[in-house]
C-alpha cells in the first residue's frame, strides 16, 4: 500500500468507517441469503428428481427416454425388469440393443419419421404390433407409446412400453378352449343324431383331432363293426396304401389291453416294426384304447403335434 494511500484511509472518519462496514456486512448478507437460496433451490431439485425417480419406479411399464440420436437417457426399473438391462448397462447405448434384430432398421426409421411428425405422441404398432427383445435374445409381444419433447435444440423421446406377454398367452389358450368346446359339442352332436356310424367314427375322430391339435388322427375298430377312419392323410396317399396296421408291433397294447400309450419317438421304440408302404412318416403317437362293457374293440391313434413339439 502507498503512504498516500495510506494517508487516505487514516483520515478517514470514523463515521466512514462505520458506514463502509455496514456497506460490507450487508454484502456479506446478501451473499450468504443467496448462498442459502442456492442451497434450497438444489435441494428441492434432488426432492423432486427423487419424487420423479420414485414416480417412474412405481409402474411396472418399461419406461425408456432416448436422445435425438436413439441413445438412452432413461431407463426405470420396470424396463430394468422387461428387458433384462440394468440401468447401467443401458445408459448410453442405443435403443437397437432393445428392437428385434430383423427390424432395427425399419424401427428407426420409423422414429425418424416421427420427429418430422407435427404430432407430439402415438401409438407403436397400431397395424402389425411390436415385439421388444430381452437381454437374453428371447423377443416379446408388446404395445408401446412414443412422445417428443423439444428441449432447447435437442429432440427427445420417450417410451412407454408394456409387456403382453401373458395377455397373449391367455387369449391363446382361451381361443384353445373355444376350438375344444366347438369340437366336443359338434361330437356330442354326432353322437345323438341320426347319422351313419361312419359319419359319427368321423366326427369323432376330427374332434379329437382339433382338441389335441395334432397333424394326424385315426379311429380303429376291431369288433364285429371293422371300421378304420383316418384324418390328416390325404386321399391319393391313403389310396396308395395296401394294408393300414393290424395292431401288431407298437400299436398290440392299444388293441388288446388297457393301456394308454405315450410315445415320443415311433422309429426308436422297441416295438415299432414301421410303417406300410407309402404310409407317411410320422414322429410321435398318443394312442387311446376304446373298450365298452369293459371289452376292447378298437383304438383311437393321434399323432405328431401341429406346431412340431
Amino acid at each position: 500500500m502507498s503512504q498516500q494511500q495510506f494517508k487516505r484511509d487514516a483520515d478517514k472518519t470514523k463515521e466512514e468507517l462505520i458506514e463502509e462496514l455496514t456497506t460490507l456486512r450487508a454484502k456479506v448478507k446478501r451473499l450468504s441469503a443467496l448462498e442459502a437460496e442456492n442451497k434450497r433451490a438444489a435441494q428441492a431439485l434432488q426432492e423432486s428428481q427423487l419424487r420423479f425417480a420414485g414416480i417412474l419406479d412405481i409402474t411396472s411399464n418399461a419406461i425408456i427416454a432416448t436422445d435425438a440420436q436413439q441413445r438412452i437417457i432413461l431407463f426405470n426399473k420396470g424396463a430394468e425388469e422387461i428387458f433384462g438391462y440394468s440401468s447401467a448397462e443401458a445408459m448410453g447405448q442405443l435403443l437397437d440393443i432393445l428392437i428385434p434384430q430383423g427390424v432395427v432398421a425399419l424401427h428407426r426409421h420409423h422414429i425418424n419419421k416421427f420427429a418430422n411428425f407435427n404430432a407430439s405422441t402415438r401409438l407403436m404398432g397400431e397395424r402389425q404390433g411390436i415385439s421388444g427383445r430381452r437381454k437374453n435374445g428371447e423377443e416379446f409381444p408388446a404395445e408401446a407409446s412414443i412422445a417428443k419433447l423439444n428441449i432447447g435444440d435437442e429432440k427427445i423421446f420417450t417410451v412407454v412400453l408394456r409387456d403382453i406377454t401373458e395377455r397373449k398367452r391367455t387369449e391363446q389358450e382361451k381361443e384353445t378352449l373355444i376350438d375344444q368346446l366347438r369340437a366336443l359339442n359338434k361330437a356330442a352332436q354326432a353322437i345323438a343324431s341320426e347319422l351313419s356310424l361312419d359319419q359319427v367314427l368321423q366326427t369323432i375322430v376330427e374332434a379329437a383331432r382339433a382338441l389335441l391339435k395334432v397333424k394326424y388322427a385315426a379311429l380303429r375298430l376291431h369288433n364285429e363293426q371293422k371300421r378304420f377312419i383316418t384324418i390328416g392323410i390325404a386321399q391319393e396317399v391313403s389310396n396308395k396304401i395296401e394294408t393300414f396296421p393290424a395292431g401288431r408291433g407298437l400299436l398290440n397294447p392299444l388293441l388288446y389291453q388297457k393301456e394308454t400309450l405315450i410315445v415320443n419317438n415311433i422309429a426308436g421304440h422297441p416295438q415299432s416294426i414301421g410303417f406300410p408302404e407309402h404310409h407317411p412318416p410320422m414322429r410321435s403317437l398318443l394312442g387311446v384304447p376304446i373298450r365298452s362293457k369293459g371289452e376292447s374293440i378298437g383304438a383311437l391313434y393321434l399323432s405328431d403335434k401341429e406346431d412340431g413339439s
